[in-house]
């Protein structure tokens, strides 16, 4: 029987003839002859294509081997969503304590504690520390936000009596020079690339942009990626464009205050760079009395709050 130019039907047992060619038999050539010939074996039908296996129920797989998220894309997904039951509980002393011996890194590579924020030496009893944990350095919302903020606080002077402010970052030290020309940010910025600090003071990790930007963005979400990655690829030659930090952390805004009466000269050390945390080895006078975790990208406290809560509301 022959429908078109030709089909052929074998009975079973017969040859057939030529060789399987994806979808065409061709005895003579690898192309399709010019009348195609499809002839089927009634004993052991052929399927040209088999369709793809049905997805899995129990949930996405992907292969993280290949993933250039730190973490892997599964956990990207995971946390796409982001996480509104972030806690805004206030650390413990334990916490203080252990990120207190963290390394941290300036502009300049030089390593430093974080718990040397809060030394004693050189400064007033009673004061007040702002720290702001941001994202990964090539992060627009985040750029935006630390612009904001530097318009409000163009200079130490900016601030009451007593009270300072501080960046940290989770990327290379390296990236810092140009963060703080992008920013025009003007105070202390440090990072800790292994993001121990953010760890350990409960701040969580999603890809989550929330339900609306905060008034502090002030331009598109196309031109904040379109930047972000026009800064990356100007750091290819510098060797850190893949150094920005986790792309999947988030931070938030934290407010330390130090009273402690300055020891007295019979219990203090030789030194006089000796920090708070190194003469007592506990934090018990280092305190956060206020803090803010991100649950998604663009959650950073709002810039009046922000400035109410360090006495700049007017």
């Amino acid at each position: 029987m022959a429908v078109g130019n030709s089909l052929a039907v074998h009975s079973p047992g017969s040859p057939l003839p030529g060789r399987w060619k994806g979808s065409w038999i061709d005895s003579q050539t690898d192309e399709p002859p010019n009348s195609p010939t499809l002839s089927f074996s009634m004993a052991s039908p052929t399927r040209l294509l088999p369709p793809p296996p049905p997805p899995k129920k129990d949930g996405l797989h992907i292969r993280t081997a290949t993933c250039p998220l730190p973490g892997g894309c599964g956990a990207a997904l995971e946390n796409s969503k982001g996480n509104d039951k972030v806690s805004n509980d206030l650390p413990s002393s334990s916490m203080i304590r252990q990120a207190g011996d963290i390394p941290i890194f300036d502009s300049e590579g030089n390593e430093s504690r974080f718990g040397d924020l809060f030394q004693t030496a050189g400064f007033p009893a009673r004061r007040k520390i702002l720290v702001v944990f941001i994202r990964h350095f090539f992060c627009g919302n985040c750029q935006e936000y630390i612009s904001y903020l530097a318009s409000s606080i163009p200079s130490p002077k900016s601030l009451p009596p007593n009270t300072s402010v501080v960046v940290i970052g989770c990327g290379s030290p390296s990236l810092i020079p140009m963060y703080t020309q992008i920013t025009g940010w003007a105070l202390p910025i440090y990072t800790d690339p292994t993001s121990r600090i953010h760890s350990i003071f409960g701040l969580t990790r999603t890809l989550s942009l929330g339900p609306a930007a905060p008034d502090y963005i002030r331009v598109s979400l196309t031109s904040l990626i379109v930047r972000g990655i026009t800064q990356g690829l100007k750091r290819v030659r510098t060797g850190d464009a893949l150094k920005s930090g986790d792309m999947l952390q988030v931070g938030g805004e934290f407010l330390f205050e130090v009273d402690e009466t300055p020891p007295s000269r019979s219990a203090s050390s030789s030194s006089s760079s000796l920090t708070l945390l190194s003469l007592k080895r506990d934090v018990g006078s280092v305190q956060v009395t206020w803090c803010h975790r991100m649950n998604h990208t663009r959650d950073h406290t709002e810039i009046p709050v922000l400035l109410g809560i360090l006495g700049l509301e007017n």
